[in-house]
């Protein structure tokens, strides 16, 4: 088998009428059966011997990183405001601020937060995400270890399980020492 990147021994065999150096190149080479292959082709197909003669017996799998998703949101009589953190991940972050709607409870705002930031990570399709937030409450709530039993949060619960759907790999965590510092508006 002959491997090449030009052209010119396939050249050289497919014309035998050629004179001078090439004729006595191709009358040598004829009494050899030679076959020529593409230098592309040969490197893939060493490509997929080396990968199955060094393979491991035992099958491996490979982790995926998740998108990280840190939500907190807060209320008062004049309003109050959801804030957002998300980690690619390759390590790039994003950080959102929205107002919410005036009268509205810690939970309730703590609800649009979590609500935003799944529909973010949706719209990026993520696959895999972490989640942290430090309203107890609410993560108990979308894990199924505490009831939802408030008509307004159950709104939002129900749009967040919706969501939480689409995603294959899920974690929770509760953080309370660590918040979000930063000026909503």
């Amino acid at each position: 088998m002959v491997v090449s990147k030009a052209n010119v021994i396939k050249h050289m065999l497919s014309m035998p009428i050629l004179n001078g150096r090439v004729g006595k190149w191709i009358l040598t080479l004829s009494e050899f059966d030679l076959n020529y292959e593409l230098a592309k082709v040969v490197k893939g197909q060493i490509m997929a011997d080396f990968v199955t003669q060094h393979h491991k017996p035992s099958i491996d799998y490979v982790e995926p990183v998740p998108w990280t998703l840190f939500f907190d949101g807060s209320s008062c009589k004049q309003g109050g405001g959801i804030d957002i953190v998300i980690i690619s991940p390759r390590g790039a972050s994003f950080e959102f601020a929205f107002q919410t709607k005036p009268m509205t409870t810690n939970s309730q705002a703590e609800y649009e937060a979590i609500l935003k930031g799944l529909q973010l990570l949706q719209k990026v399709k993520a696959e895999s995400i972490e989640i942290f937030g430090d309203s107890q409450l609410v993560i108990n709530q979308l894990i199924g270890l505490y009831e939802c039993k408030d008509d307004i949060l159950k709104g939002y619960h129900d749009e967040c399980r919706k969501l939480l759907e689409e995603f294959p790999l899920l974690l929770f965590s509760i953080f309370q020492e660590h918040r979000i510092k930063r000026p909503i508006g």
